[in-house]
Order: C-alpha cells, then structure tokens, then sequence
C-alpha cells in the first residue's frame, strides 16, 4: 500500500522510496525513523509546493503548464546566476570577529579589594544607582575572586563573554530584570581532557608588561563522578556528573577564556532556586548538537552489526528475540567508542 496524496495534484507521485527507506530501517534497527520524505528529495518537495502556490488553480492541465512554466523560470535564474558568479567572482567580506572578547566595552561591575565594595556600570562606565538591572555579585562569587587573585586590587567584572565563534556566554544574576542565567560550557583542561563547568564571571587581567588576558571564573564538576551518579546512567545523547564542593562550599578554578570550547546544554537533576546547593549536586549534561550526526551514524553501524544474520547465528538468542536490545549497556558502550573515534577522526 503507498500513499499516493490526500486528493491532491500530486496524487499521482507514490512515495516509493519513503517506504523503501522505512523497510531497510526496520530490518536493520527495528525503527522507523527518517521516514520523511523530504529526506530522500533533497526538499525539493518543500521547494515545489512553495512555486505551485502562485500557480492558478483552473484544472490540472493549467495548473502544471504554470507549476512547470515558473520551474524553469527559476532554473534559468539559477544558471545565469552561476555563470554571472564565475565572470564576476564577489571578493568575500567577512565582518565575524574570530576571537574572544566580551560582549561591551565597559564592565558591568566594579569590585575593589578595599572594604570590598562592587557597585554596577552603565554601557558609558558611569555608576548606577541601586543594582542597574543586573542583580547583584553574590558574596561567595566576590570571596572566590579576592582568593583566587590576591594580587588584584580591583575587578573589572564582565557578565557575558563572546567566543571566537561569536556564541555569547552569560552569567548575569539577573537577565533582563527576569531571573539569574549562568551558562554551562565545556572547557578544555591541560592534557586536552574536556569536561563541563559553570561560568559565574568573567574579568581582565594584566601581566607584568601590561598585556591584556581575558578570564572565568567557573564552578567546577566532579571528574570522579562521571557515569557515577547514583541512580542516573549515561546515554549517546546526555552524561550525568556532580558539581563539585568541598566541605559545602563550591570549588571555583580560574580559566583563561580561550580554555573555553564552547556552551554546552546542562539540567540540574533536581530544579533549585539557588546558585549552589551543596545538597543537590548532579547535572544532566547534553552532547552537542554538532556531535548528533556521529552518534546517529555510530548507532545505526553497531545496531546493524549487532542484528546482522551472522552475528545473530554465533550468538544464543532465540528467534523470538532475533534482534538485540536497543538499552542493553554493551550496545551502548560499543556505540560510544565508536562515536569518539569519529569524533577524533573527522571532528578535530
């Protein structure tokens, strides 16, 4: 049976290679995904329908010789496009700033050393009055600087950081006179291991030549505990670790910004309405999405591996259970070796 439209014009075009698709998927994986037909025509689908939109709808004879009339309009475009690009190549202009930087001018705290003051700046650097929409620095975030910077006398304290790739990272108190935001990001340490942090600032620091550096200063999480959350078990798409305390107080690491890979989707796993709670540590860290297309790839070669008719006749299962399961641990384990070897290969 193929679906052949909802009495439409396009009744007369079957949908074979959904349903191809659809039937490889499930003999392979036992799953219908990527059913969608716009898949398999590279949306020319999507592309068609937009242009029959300004056709007439005065009998189907009409109907395509204006459908086809507009496509070939379009075609010809495209092509004196291209050749028009080849004669008369643009020179490439590119106003993307490809280093880190924070997201203005002036600081939107200012924290001295003595009597430890921090009052908030406008966009101009002038003082403002009251706490100028940002909330204000907590005092264990101010305590963390003071020790971690003994030789600063004062803090230019940024809330948002942009990176080299023009993503912005926030660690505002208070956004937008709404609620606190403070990013996750994974953070390359020494030896190039990655593992995530929670930023709560960002400020300048200069060298004894007066060289310009920018820093973090990121909650950390718990190395030790990766996988290790009780009650919680890591998947292709999300892992689970704990932010770390010591004795109920966070534990804070300064970072260079160019440390920084890039924000990262973290949940805590359970909602608090404070900064930090020592008493509910663990966070549900979601892989990036530039990484999902590795992870389904991985998954669909292991899972068709694993089902395959050979490996199925050395193994023990029984024909009622002719294909593995898709939440057994060692499949899962297996998916994600091989999903960091693609990564290491392909991704940099």
């Amino acid at each position: 049976m193929f679906y052949r439209g909802d009495n439409s014009i396009d009744s007369r075009t079957t949908k074979v290679h959904v349903h191809l698709r659809v039937g490889m998927n499930y003999r392979n994986q036992r799953n219908l995904m990527h059913s969608s037909c716009e898949t398999g025509e590279r949306l020319l689908k999507t592309e068609a329908k937009g242009i029959s939109k300004t056709a007439q709808q005065r009998g189907e004879e009409m109907f395509e010789k204006q459908t086809c009339q507009r496509i070939q309009d379009r075609h010809v475009m495209d092509m004196f496009g291209v050749e028009a690009e080849k004669q008369y190549p643009r020179e490439e202009k590119s106003n993307r700033m490809e280093y880190d930087r924070f997201s203005r001018r002036e600081p939107h705290f200012i924290l001295h050393r003595d009597g430890e003051s921090c009052y908030p700046l406008d966009a101009k650097g002038k003082k403002i009055k009251g706490e100028g929409g940002f909330g204000e620095i907590s005092d264990t975030i101010k305590s963390a600087l003071l020790n971690a910077e003994r030789d600063m006398k004062e803090f230019h304290i940024y809330l948002e950081a942009i990176l080299r790739d023009n993503s912005s990272i926030k660690a505002f108190p208070i956004y937008r006179q709404e609620k606190p935001w403070y990013d996750f990001v994974n953070i390359i340490w020494e030896g190039g291991q990655i593992f995530p942090a929670r930023c709560v600032c960002f400020y300048k620091k200069y060298d004894e030549c007066g060289l310009e550096s920018l820093h973090a200063l990121v909650h950390v999480t718990d190395e030790s505990t990766f996988g290790r959350v009780q009650g919680f078990s890591n998947s292709l798409l999300t892992s689970h670790y704990k932010m770390k305390y010591h004795r109920n107080q966070p534990v804070f690491y300064v970072v260079k910004l160019e440390s920084i890979d890039s924000a990262i989707l973290c949940f805590p796993h359970v909602p608090t309405n404070t900064l930090f709670d020592p008493y509910n540590t663990g966070v549900m860290v979601v892989r990036p999405r530039n990484e999902w297309a590795y992870v389904w790839l991985a998954w669909t070669e292991v899972l068709k591996e694993e089902n395959s008719e050979s490996k199925f006749r050395r193994s023990k299962r029984r024909q009622t259970r002719r294909y593995v399961s898709m939440g057994d641990p060692k499949i899962t384990r297996k998916a994600q070796a091989r999903v960091k070897w693609y990564l290491e290969a392909y991704a940099g």
